[in-house]
């Protein structure tokens, strides 16, 4: 069983946030133990008083094993009644899938 627990480990996907009052700079990262010919999708739903948007980005990436390396980076305003999520995910089609969160408030 830590066979499993560490190869779950190794492969690691993460946010870096960044905030300053209202805005946010979110930047996905990930650290693979090999090279990957990849598809990274990022998703940002968000909610507020303005109603509600929903945007989705797809792209192929090549990656290099064992080097951190941001997937992107967003720059949002976030008020206190807007709810915002981000999904990316990240595949190779094969032993590689890896899907992580982000939210501005549980409430999504």
């Amino acid at each position: 069983m830590s066979f499993l627990l560490a190869a779950a480990l190794s492969n690691q996907l993460w946010f870096s946030t960044q905030q300053d009052a209202g805005n946010y700079t979110i930047t996905p990262m990930v650290n693979l133990d090999s090279n990957c010919e990849c598809t990274v999708s990022i998703e940002v739903q968000r909610k507020g008083s303005q109603g509600e948007s929903r945007s989705l980005q797809q792209s192929h990436i090549s990656l290099e094993g064992k080097k951190e390396r941001a997937l992107g980076q967003m720059k949002l305003n976030i008020s206190q009644d807007d709810r915002v999520n981000i999904t990316v995910t990240l595949s190779n089609g094969g032993n590689i899938e890896m899907k992580k969160q982000w939210s501005s408030s549980s409430k999504m």
